[in-house]
């Protein structure tokens, strides 16, 4: 496992060392247990966390009690955040979906950091933009193409992750019953339209 010196360095691209001996002051990799919580939706997001490894899913429960999933994040370096706005209860909880680690640094010293330090707001607006994008293709998933097309999706952009998740999530995460999951899962390849790459609308 990365330690926290080589997760700023590396995976963060972080290259100001009076940045770097700040933030390894305040910063930690920890390890998080399958469905602990990071943070709980309508709470105040007293730190940031990235994922280091494993899988984290952002989820919010819906009027009529429904858990919805946002999101799946997997990849190291992706920021478990349930708002761009640190400053308001978090209007989605954060979860882990298995084993994970995550790297935490806590709201208060990053606020400091970042208008100490313009390389850290960088990176932050990325974050914040690369979710936006996001949710933004998520959007389009869900209103422009069929349940067969997001199962594809799914496969495409999350390789391995089908039997290692619940798929009540995965199903409630691509828009469709899990009797409809159940189904694409159980069909045979070639009628699910094969392996080929699929593109979402304005994607290259």
């Amino acid at each position: 496992m990365l330690n926290t010196a080589e997760f700023l360095r590396q995976v963060l691209g972080l290259k100001d060392s009076a940045l770097l001996a700040e933030a390894e002051t305040v910063c930690r990799i920890k390890t998080v247990r399958k469905d602990e919580y990071l943070i709980e939706q309508g709470q105040l997001q007293e730190e940031v966390f990235l994922l280091v490894d494993g899988i984290c899913r952002g989820f919010f429960v819906n009027e009529r009690g429904q858990d919805i999933t946002d999101c799946l994040v997997t990849r190291c370096g992706m920021p478990l955040m349930a708002s761009g706005d640190l400053s308001i209860p978090a209007p989605i909880a954060i979860q882990a979906l298995t084993n994970s680690q995550v790297f935490c640094m806590p709201t208060a010293e990053l606020s400091q950091l970042i208008d100490k330090y313009p390389a850290l707001l960088a990176l932050y607006c990325r974050f914040v933009q690369v979710s936006a994008e996001y949710h933004r293709q998520m959007k389009v998933l869900v209103y422009q193409y069929s349940a067969l097309q997001r199962y594809r999706w799914f496969l495409q952009e999350y390789p391995g992750i089908l039997d290692r998740v619940s798929h009540r999530h995965i199903a409630s995460f691509l828009n469709m019953t899990p009797v409809t999951l159940s189904r694409l899962v159980n069909r045979p390849e070639e009628e699910n339209g094969g392996p080929e790459e699929f593109h979402l609308y304005g994607e290259a």
